[in-house]
């Protein structure tokens, strides 16, 4: 099956030069919820996608051609197809072993599907309390009505046979007519697995196993400690056990004695465990990725290669460097432009990074509870060695100011001068500050208190919630961004507002975004980017007067972060790990090297500030079809100035506010394929 993954890794990176490609090398592993095995091919499901390995996990490869929902739940085999489910997308069905997709879902009343199994001719897909079953490879389906009721832990099929776990309607039953009718085994249990011949039905304290198609069971837990044990695996007579934080345990003489064969694992968190008959393979959770051990080995190793399923809450630079903040691994550092990654987390005792930033040659990371050493560390050695400064709380952003860092905390707005090595605080009079920024003196602080801001280092504060949603009472406001002009606050469920005049009022901005809340807000240039919880990036060049999707090739639209560097837009996802996209296609800027730019020229309006005419003057070097507008703050136009064929060289024309009330309006012109916008004032 080697081929199969050459022709993947082909189709995978066709066309990257045009989308957004991964670029996760050196910081591989993933969440693995279900791992499944056939011979040496290897499929893991994860909450970021389907994974798969011709060569027993040596490389593995993104599955995507036909998947549009990558929460994976899990995985079935059978014969030559394999089937997934996924939590909203339903069922998906691949019948060349992976290179294509296609949505299976007729007949299913409910997309959110936790499990499938599989035999030659019929699927099985559970719900959370529903049992749908296929009778023609998941063409069509159809719900069990005879089957136990309540809450579906585990299902496995095989032959006519038929297992549920069913833990809230007493345990395990057993179907012999492909699930048509159920019998109460009056077994309870959790998990259920098949290796080889055998059933096994697992919870804590007890293995069960089945050698007659589950008509009788015997306990075989022997002297295994008190853990979860999720799944059994099986080669020859050795019994392999995962356990939910315990690693693995082993079994020589069928279940009797269990010894723990943990070395090498990188955690205890089994997720799911399979064997091919020659190799054992764990699928561990927390970004851990997929681990191998022989038959009789009793050291793991980690095969996780092109394996990559984790968030990346903030990316930032340091030089020409790349820095990112990955929860459960820590701080990672790209030196080549996020082609390789390597984790720099020695003494970052707490590796639930939330942000990252970097002044004067010093690594400052931000981190959250659980863990007692939350708050700010530093790092004076390009992340070789952190120290934790115990800036006693949960920092949600960091915002460098010169050589001042501001970082919004649980119940402060923390304040450094000096690097990072120490913190004061400021309250802003609420609990929680999880965004801010600054414009000139004025400090702003965003969260679940609306707006606030300070002109004297936070001894006095203002609201500044004009214009903006309420929420209970205030508006909920997940991210601030400021340029030299204006600000940009994301709110929570009701996308993006922006304020003219340093945040006394608000004017929504959202003609072209899904309703959405906003995670990251970035500047590149005349251009604002930001990145939504479920929609991707959206990009604009007026002020956000329009929006435009640049969404292609994105598999994962839960955006975190980005960051500009060295001619690319890095994106930190929720699932899948760091993008990577040209900044020239990303935001429109090929338009220079055709020499747009020279063709079409918009002058800034004169006089301006005016009262009330101005004059509005263009160049054209090409006769054109020529459109200016003025548009208030809220986006309505006010006038058509021209709309008609120009011919080449400068024109003006003259805007008379005179019934308009003062603000700020924006002109916009287009003209063949370029359009841009400026700002003016109107004072009386």
């Amino acid at each position: 099956m080697k081929q199969v993954l050459l022709i993947l890794i082909f189709l995978i990176t066709t066309n990257a030069s045009a989308q957004w490609v991964p670029v996760n090398t050196g910081i591989d592993g993933a969440s693995i919820k279900k791992i499944a095995s056939d011979g040496s091919n290897l499929f893991a499901a994860t909450g970021g996608g389907l994974f798969y390995s011709s060569n027993s996990g040596t490389d593995w490869a993104l599955l995507k051609n036909g998947i549009t929902n990558f929460n994976v739940t899990s995985v079935a085999i059978a014969r030559n197809k394999v089937y997934i489910a996924t939590y909203g997308g339903g069922v998906f069905r691949s019948t060349n072993y992976g290179i294509s997709w296609e949505q299976v879902n007729s007949g299913m009343s409910s997309l959110y599907v936790g499990l499938i199994t599989a035999t030659e001719n019929y699927v099985y897909a559970g719900t959370q309390s529903a049992i749908f079953r296929s009778t023609n490879s998941g063409d069509n389906w159809e719900l069990l009505n005879n089957a136990p009721a309540g809450m579906i832990n585990s299902i496995i099929a095989y032959d006519s046979l038929v297992f549920v776990s069913k833990p809230s309607s007493h345990g395990v039953f057993r179907s012999t007519n492909y699930g048509i009718d159920w019998i109460d085994c009056n077994l309870w249990a959790y998990h259920l697995s098949k290796s080889g011949s055998y059933m096994y039905a697992t919870t804590t304290l007890t293995i069960f196993e089945s050698s007659d198609n589950g008509q009788t069971w015997t306990d075989i837990v022997g002297d295994i400690p008190d853990y979860d044990v999720i799944e059994i695996a099986k080669i020859g007579e050795n019994l392999y056990a995962g356990v939910i934080n315990g690693g693995v345990y082993r079994s020589t003489n069928h279940g009797l004695n269990w010894v723990s064969i943990n070395n090498g694992l990188s955690s205890l968190n089994v997720n799911s465990i399979t064997s091919n008959g020659v190799k054992v393979f764990a699928g561990l959770g927390g970004g851990e990725g997929v681990f191998s051990v022989t038959s009789s080995g009793n050291t793991w190793t980690k095969i996780s290669k092109g394996l990559y399923n984790y968030a990346v809450n903030d990316i930032s630079s340091y030089g020409n460097n790349l820095i990112a903040a990955v929860p459960n691994k820590g701080i990672c550092i790209s030196t080549n432009g996020g082609t390789e990654w390597t984790v720099k987390s020695n003494g970052l005792t707490n590796k639930q990074v939330t942000c990252a930033t970097s002044i004067n040659n010093v690594l400052i990371a931000g981190t959250s509870h659980p863990n007692p050493s939350w708050g700010a560390y530093y790092s004076t050695d390009f992340g070789n060695n952190w120290v934790n400064v115990n800036s006693g709380s949960v920092i949600y952003q960091f915002f460098a100011d010169g050589n001042t860092v501001y970082a919004a905390a649980l119940g402060s707005i923390s304040i450094s001068s000096n690097n990072g090595i120490s913190w004061d605080f400021i309250s802003p009079g609420v609990a929680m500050s999880t965004t801010v920024c600054k414009k000139g003196n004025k400090l702003y602080s965003g969260g679940y208190h609306g707006i606030r801001m300070t002109t004297n280092n936070g001894q006095n504060w203002v609201q500044c919630d004009n214009g903006l949603p309420d929420s209970a009472g205030l508006p909920v406001v997940d991210y601030l961004y400021c340029d030299s002009q204006n600000l940009y606050a994301g709110v929570k469920n009701h996308g993006i507002y922006v304020s003219f005049d340093d945040g006394l009022n608000w004017i929504e901005r959202n003609n072209g975004l899904p309703e959405t809340s906003i995670n990251s807000i970035y500047n590149y240039g005349s251009y604002v980017l930001i990145s939504t919880d479920s929609a991707g990036i959206y990009v604009t060049s007026n002020y956000g007067l329009t929006w435009e999707s640049k969404n292609e090739g994105l598999l994962d639209k839960n955006i975190k972060s980005f960051h500009e560097k060295n001619g690319y837009i890095y994106a930190g996802t929720s699932e899948q790990g760091v993008w990577r996209r040209a900044v020239t296609e990303f935001v429109g800027v090929q338009n220079i090297t055709e020499n747009v730019t020279e063709k079409y020229t918009l002058s800034q309006n004169y006089p301006n500030p005016f009262n009330p005419r101005t004059v509005i003057s263009y160049h054209l070097s090409v006769v054109s079809d020529v459109v200016i507008r003025v548009y208030d703050l809220r986006g309505r136009e006010v006038e058509t100035l021209v709309n008609g064929r120009m011919l080449a060289g400068t024109h003006s024309v003259t805007f008379n506010g005179a019934g308009l009330s003062s603000g700020v309006y924006f002109y916009r012109l287009t003209a063949g394929n370029f359009s841009t916008t400026r700002k003016m004032h109107l004072i009386k």
